[in-house]
């Protein structure tokens, strides 16, 4: 349902065509059933809003205070209010306009996050840093060389980390495996062609030793 794109007009057909004066029915009718209920059409027990009106019921919608003003929280929030027609870039392209909604409203329920002092050494941060080639500036014949030489390695799949699927696929970017150490600040880093377990695991086994 959410592929179609609902504009005034082809609602307002649709309306006609349930209520007998239109001839043509129109494509998502077909697939969907179609009632409508006080002027306004439904799919499948949800209202459809057209793309036309998307901006004036957001807002009422939001100005209530009721709902999540995130871009999906809200997109959620209208599909299980069984409500059709209004995608995630319009509810983000709104919510953008909405600045002051969102420095007075009230703040959303969040659970609070709890602090852990750091008073000895051992306590490690780490994450793998994703590295594009083009970003760093390396020439093409730079990195057709690269990706030759690991297409030959049979384990190598960027995809994957279990490194189980022989699945081929373009090498864009490789990444660094960064610890540090909280107290001290101590950091490791290492070059690391893939987050295939096979590659990382040993990297990770030097960084914390």
């Amino acid at each position: 349902m959410f592929r179609y794109r609902f504009t005034k007009n082809n609602v307002d057909k649709a309306i006609k065509f349930l209520k007998g004066s239109e001839k043509k029915q129109p494509a998502f009718l077909k697939k969907y059933k179609g009632s409508v209920k006080d002027g306004n059409l439904f799919l499948n027990d949800a209202r459809v809003i057209p793309k036309e009106e998307v901006e004036s019921f957001l807002r009422k919608k939001v100005l209530t205070g009721k709902v999540p003003l995130s871009r999906d929280g809200l997109y959620y929030y209208l599909v299980k209010a069984k409500y059709a027609g209004v995608t995630r870039a319009q509810i983000d392209t709104f919510l953008k306009k909405q600045k002051f909604i969102r420095k007075t409203d009230r703040l959303q329920p969040t659970s609070k996050k709890t602090k852990r002092k750091v008073k000895r050494k051992g306590q490690i941060a780490y994450d793998l840093i994703e590295i594009n080639w083009k970003d760093l500036g390396f020439k093409p014949d730079e990195i057709k060389t690269y990706e030759k030489k690991m297409r030959k390695d049979p384990d190598y799949d960027p995809t994957d980390p279990s490194g189980k699927k022989k699945i081929k696929l373009p090498v864009k970017a490789a990444y660094m495996f960064s610890s540090v150490d909280k107290i001290t600040g101590l950091m490791y880093v290492e070059f690391c062609p893939s987050k295939a377990r096979k590659y990382v695991t040993p990297v990770a086994q030097r960084a914390f030793k």
